[in-house]
């Protein structure tokens, strides 16, 4: 594993067919067995899932399905870091303290009915940023040991750099209340703020760090023509960044996936890397691509992906 940074299994595509360049759909429940049967004893010691991560004609959340398969006293522990929404809540515009003391705690107890009793949550995440956004100043109302008190550990998934600078905002307001956030982070921001951002909070707070879509939802690992396949508009952006992932790789006789995680870890330390698997032998590629140490004329060489990319606001997804 990393000297630096921790491996984490995320777990949306158990509970959906998720990811760009997923083309195996929903990871089948036995998989899923099999990958948490052995993810502990290659240094994976957390998971992140959460109640929305559910598959749309089944109704059945990777939670649940977490819950059934960790329920297993056979099976190893693993901490679960899990996230709520309080879109329907908001909507309601109400503001009340207690409400929302209460709506919080009603979506906790649902995580850890789904999860079962015996299973360590650990982060609980407000899921939608605009959540957080519009409840912070009751949040702010809401003592660090009164959640402490709960067995709640609140985090933020977030996604640009305006809304880390707002949690970062509300940390020094309130510190302790948020202990976590999650944001997705990848080789083509090396040069970005958020860099700089990320490490002011982590020497300023005791907040843990939790990045995804290391792999841009996959699209770093796609070929040209399959991203051509799924989107022009991708393709036009990411197939020079593709190119040059490719003709690296040969050159370096480095594996990309080895390019995309090595060139993160470099960025940053003491973080968690929250990386989608869809069976055991991804599962330990991915662990082995992630203890790859890169060398500093590799890291030189990947600083300049990001000017291949001229439309930055496609480095993320929801603006696909």
């Amino acid at each position: 594993m990393s000297e630096k940074n921790f491996f984490e299994l995320g777990t949306a595509q158990f509970g959906m067919d998720y990811g760009i360049a997923n083309s195996k759909g929903q990871t089948p429940k036995n998989e899923v067995r099999s990958m948490l049967s052995m993810a502990l004893s290659i240094g994976v010691k957390s998971l992140d899932t959460a109640a929305l991560y559910t598959h749309s004609q089944s109704g059945i959340s990777a939670e649940e399905i977490l819950g059934g398969i960790l329920s297993d006293p056979q099976m190893p522990e693993y901490v679960v870091n899990t996230k709520f929404s309080l879109k329907t809540f908001r909507e309601t515009r109400d503001h009340s303290l207690e409400k929302f003391v209460n709506e919080v705690q009603t979506h906790f107890h649902k995580a850890q009915k789904n999860l079962g009793n015996g299973t360590k949550l650990g982060l609980f995440y407000f899921h939608h940023f605009d959540d957080f956004e519009f409840f912070s100043n009751t949040l702010s109302k809401v003592d660090k040991e009164h959640w402490a008190s709960l067995g709640i550990k609140l985090g933020v998934s977030l996604y640009d750099d305006h809304e880390l600078k707002f949690c970062q905002d509300f940390l020094r307001e309130k510190p302790g209340v948020i202990q976590g956030l999650q944001l997705p982070l990848n080789i083509l921001e090396c040069d970005s703020e958020k860099i700089e951002t990320i490490k002011q909070i982590q020497r300023s707070f005791k907040c843990e760090i939790h990045l995804r879509s290391l792999y841009l939802q996959g699209l770093l690992l796609m070929n040209e023509d399959n991203l051509k396949h799924k989107s022009l508009r991708l393709y036009e952006v990411f197939s020079p960044v593709l190119r040059k992932l490719k003709s690296l790789s040969k050159d370096l006789k480095i594996k990309t996936e080895e390019l995309c995680l090595g060139g993160v870890n470099a960025m940053v330390s003491d973080c968690h890397f929250v990386i989608g698997c869809n069976d055991q032998a991804q599962l330990m590629d991915n662990v082995r691509s992630f203890s790859v140490q890169l060398h500093d004329e590799v890291l030189n060489e990947l600083r300049s992906l990001p000017h291949e990319v001229v439309d930055k606001k496609m480095l993320l997804p929801k603006n696909w």
